[in-house]
C-alpha cells in the first residue's frame, strides 16, 4: 500500500480539536490498512523462513492440525528442490532455467485419425481444466472432450471459450460425478462407454487438499484416498474397453494420472488403505506409490496402452484455497506469496504434461517429472509381490462388476 500524501492546499495537519469526523475516520482506516498489510508481510516472512529452515526437519508428524500443515509444506519444499535441478532417467541434471521461466514447446500433434476423444476426470479446475483447454487448442476444435466432475458451470465456461467442434465432431459433454463414491464412478464409466466407441486420452486429476483425519464415505473409503487413488483406478478399469479399441485401431490410447511420481513411501502391507493408521502425509505418499504400482499392473495387462504417472511440482491452482480445512484457508494468502516465485501456471503445467503424453509409447508404465521428463525409476518403491497385493486390495475396495 502506498503512503498517503498530503493535500497540496494543506499547510499543516489539523489539530485534534478541529479535525473533521470524515478525516478522522479516513486516518483510522489508513492506520488499520497499514496494520493489516504489515501483519500479512510479517506472516509471509515467517512462513517463508519456516519453509526454508524449519519445515524440512518435521515431516514426520502424528496428528492433524498445524504440525501437519508444516509437514505437508515441507514435503512440497523437498519436491520443489528436486524439481529445480530436474531429473532424467533417475539422474540429476541442471535445467538452466527456473520452472516459472522455462519455455514450453509442444511437439506437433497431427493424428492420422479423425476426431480424437479425450476424457478429463477432475477437469473442472486446476491442472485438469488447463489440460482440457490445451487439448482443445491443439486440435483446433476437431476433437471430442468429455469433462467428468462436479462443477457444471466451470465445464460449460470451458466449452464456451475453446474452439467449437468441427461439423463432423460430436459435441463436448459434461458428466456430473462425485468421485469419492465408487458406485458413482461405475455409473459415469458405463455412461461414457455407451456414448463413445473409443477413447484416445484419459486424464485423471481429481483431488482435495485437506488436513482432516480419516473421513470415510458410506463405502468405507477415506475421501482423500478415494479421489487420489481408488476412483482413478476405477475410471481406468471401467474405460478400458474404449481405450483398447482405440489402440487396436492404431490410434492413440494413453492414460495419465497426475499425482506424485517419485514422491512415494514404502508400502505398508499391514495397513493397506490406511485403515489402521491414517496420517495426512502418509496418505499422500502411500497413494503415490499405489499409483506407480497400479500403472505398472495396468500396463502389463494392456500392452497396447500407454500409462503415465506424473508429479507436476508446484503449480498455481485453487487447491489450497478450496480446502475444507480452516487453517489452510486462513494462511492461503501467505502460502500463495511464498510459493508464487517457484510455481508455474496451470497452463504451463498442462503443456509439460501433454508433451510427455505425446512422446510416450505403449508397452511400459511411464513416470514423469514436473517438466514432462521421464524420471525412470527415481525414488521408486515397491516390488512385484507388493504390486499384486495392492491390486487385489484395490479390487476388493472398488468392487468392479468384472475384472477386465
Amino acid at each position: 500500500m502506498s503512503q498517503p500524501t498530503a493535500s497540496p492546499v494543506a499547510k499543516a495537519p489539523s489539530s485534534p480539536s478541529t479535525q473533521s469526523p470524515v478525516k478522522g475516520r479516513l486516518k483510522k482506516q489508513q492506520a488499520q490498512g497499514f496494520s493489516l498489510s504489515s501483519f500479512l508481510i510479517a506472516l509471509s516472512a515467517v512462513v517463508c523462513l519456516a519453509g526454508v529452515t524449519i519445515l524440512p526437519s518435521i515431516t514426520k508428524v502424528s496428528s492433524p492440525g498445524l504440525p501437519s500443515i508444516f509437514g505437508t509444506i515441507s514435503t512440497i519444499f523437498d519436491g520443489y528442490k528436486s524439481d529445480l535441478v530436474g531429473t532424467q532417467s533417475g539422474e540429476t541434471q541442471k535445467t538452466g532455467s527456473s520452472p516459472s521461466s522455462a519455455v514450453v514447446t509442444l511437439p506437433a500433434y497431427n493424428p492420422s485419425y479423425e476426431i480424437p476423444t479425450a476424457v478429463f476426470v477432475g477437469g473442472t479446475s486446476g491442472i485438469g481444466l488447463a489440460m482440457a483447454e490445451s487439448f482443445a487448442q491443439q486440435t483446433n476444435g476437431s476433437s471430442r472432450i468429455i469433462i467428468v466432475g462436479r462443477n457444471r458451470i466451470a465445464a460449460e465456461g470451458l466449452f464456451a471459450r475453446i474452439p467449437s467442434p468441427s461439423t463432423d465432431a460430436p459435441k463436448h459433454e459434461f458428466i456430473e460425478c462425485d468421485a469419492t463414491l465408487m458406485k458413482n464412478v461405475h455409473v459415469a464409466s458405463a455412461h461414457i462407454l455407451k456414448t463413445v466407441p473409443k477413447i484416445n486420452f484419459l486424464v485423471l486429476t481429481p483431488g482435495v487438499m485437506t488436513m482432516n483425519p480419516r473421513d470415510e464415505t458410506e463405502e468405507g473409503i477415506d475421501r482423500k484416498l478415494a479421489l487420489h487413488y481408488y476412483a482413478r483406478w476405477a475410471f481406468i478399469h471401467g474405460l478400458l474397453p474404449a481405450l483398447r479399441k482405440a489402440g487396436e485401431a492404431g490410434e492413440d490410447a494413453k492414460v495419465l494420472s497426475v499425482l506424485g511420481a517419485g514422491r512415494g513411501s514404502d508400502i505398508e502391507l499391514d495397513n493397506l488403505g490406511l485403515k489402521a493408521d491414517f496420517k495426512v502425509i502418509k496418505a499422500a505418499m502411500q497413494t503415490a506409490t499405489y499409483t506407480d504400482l497400479m500403472m505398472e499392473e495396468f500396463s502389463q495387462r494392456n500392452p497396447g496402452i500407454s500409462f503415465l504417472h506424473s508429479s507436476p511440482g508446484l503449480v498455481r491452482t485453487n487447491l489450497i484455497r478450496s480446502s475444507d480445512y480452516w487453517m489452510l484457508q486462513m494462511t492461503y494468502p501467505a502460502l500463495e506469496l511464498m510459493f508464487w516465485p517457484f510455481a508455474i501456471s496451470s497452463g504451463q503445467c498442462a503443456e509439460y504434461m501433454w508433451g510427455a503424453i505425446h512422446r510416450s509409447t505403449s508397452g511400459r508404465a511411464w513416470r514423469i517429472g514436473s517438466k514432462g521428463e521421464d524420471i525412470g525409476m527415481l525414488n521408486y518403491r515397491g516390488n512385484e509381490e507388493e504390486r499384486k497385493l495392492v491390486w487385489e486390495h484395490t479390487v476388493a475396495e472398488v468392487k468392479p462388476s468384472t475384472i477386465l
